[in-house]
C-alpha cells in the first residue's frame, strides 16, 4: 500500500470541538435557567449586531442576504 504525505504525518488530525454555551453559576434548576437566559441574550445580541452590518461587510463575510433576512426572523430563543 502506498502512503502519502498526509498519512505519514506526525501530527494526527483532530475534531474541531463544538462551540460552548454560556457556562451556568450554580447547579441544578436555576443554574439551568441562568444558562438559557445568557444563551438566549447572547442570540439576541448577535442578532442586533447583524442587522446592523451593511451589504459590503456581508458580502466580505460570505454571508447572503437571504440567510442574513432569515436569521433575523428567528426568534431569541430558536438556534
Amino acid at each position: 500500500m502506498k502512503t502519502t504525505a498526509s498519512m505519514t504525518s506526525k501530527f494526527p488530525v483532530t475534531a474541531v470541538p463544538a462551540p460552548r454555551t454560556p457556562r451556568a453559576h450554580g447547579r441544578g434548576i436555576f443554574g439551568s435557567f441562568f444558562g438559557t437566559l445568557l444563551a438566549w441574550q447572547e442570540r439576541a445580541e448577535h442578532r442586533y449586531r447583524l442587522a446592523e452590518l451593511d451589504a459590503h461587510q456581508l458580502q466580505d463575510m460570505g454571508l447572503k442576504a437571504e440567510e442574513v433576512q432569515r436569521e433575523l426572523h428567528k426568534p431569541f430563543w430558536r438556534a
